[in-house]
């Protein structure tokens, strides 16, 4: 899967990576696996993204493409690997959106109004 983000938003991630104390090798691997694979694309005349062709073998586009708007990003998918991401355990799926979502959860949508 690939994320496509405004450049506003890559700059505060980007700011986030540059504060992150280097001397340790969590810190270095994160950054370098961010950092890897960044890549500043551009839209044709039509307005289309141009994605690099290195960037859909990572991501395993072939054909069948899956794009999907995730808040301030976009999320690119090949086919067949967004079919097994959403094979959700509808079970799972329940607990976990209470446990995010439901009432007494400092990050969850009550607490936010």
């Amino acid at each position: 899967m690939l994320k496509s983000l405004p450049q506003k938003e890559w700059d505060k991630i980007a700011a986030k990576l540059a504060a992150l104390n280097q001397y340790v090798a969590a810190n270095r691997e994160v950054t370098r696996f961010i950092l890897n694979g960044a890549t500043e694309v551009q839209l044709d005349d039509s307005g289309r993204l141009l994605v690099p062709k290195k960037l859909l073998e990572y991501a395993k586009v072939e054909k069948d493409v899956v794009v999907l708007a995730s808040f301030n990003r976009i999320e690119i998918w090949a086919k067949e690997q967004f079919d097994k991401a959403a094979n959700y355990d509808m079970k799972v799926m329940s607990a976990s959106a209470e446990q995010v979502l439901g009432n007494g959860n400092e990050g969850s949508i009550e607490t936010l109004s």
